[in-house]
């Protein structure tokens, strides 16, 4: 997404998502939350890159946990601009 380590390791996981915070499968707030609370999120959303463009994205977020205690959390976000262009290549066949 074009952020180096320096940049983006220890920011908020907002800054991944539009502008306000709020994409159509929720906030990183609520995302947050629910892998807090269940161990793990995983969604479809839109989320930004470092220059202000948008893509289709998978996201996992893992809840870090040490003697029970949550210390973190771990993100993979999947870039699924190419597959959606497959899937709508496929449509168009």
């Amino acid at each position: 997404k074009q952020w180096t380590a320096q940049e983006i390791v220890g920011q908020h996981l907002r800054v991944l998502y539009p502008p306000g915070g709020v994409a159509a499968d929720g906030t990183a707030e609520d995302h947050l939350l629910h892998a807090a609370a269940r161990g793990e999120y995983i969604g479809e959303g839109t989320r930004m890159r470092k220059d202000g463009t948008f893509f289709a994205a998978r996201t996992v977020l893992t809840a870090l946990r040490e003697g029970g205690r949550l210390t973190g959390f771990s993100k993979i976000t999947q870039d699924l601009t190419a597959e959606r262009a497959h899937a709508r290549t496929l449509e168009r066949a």
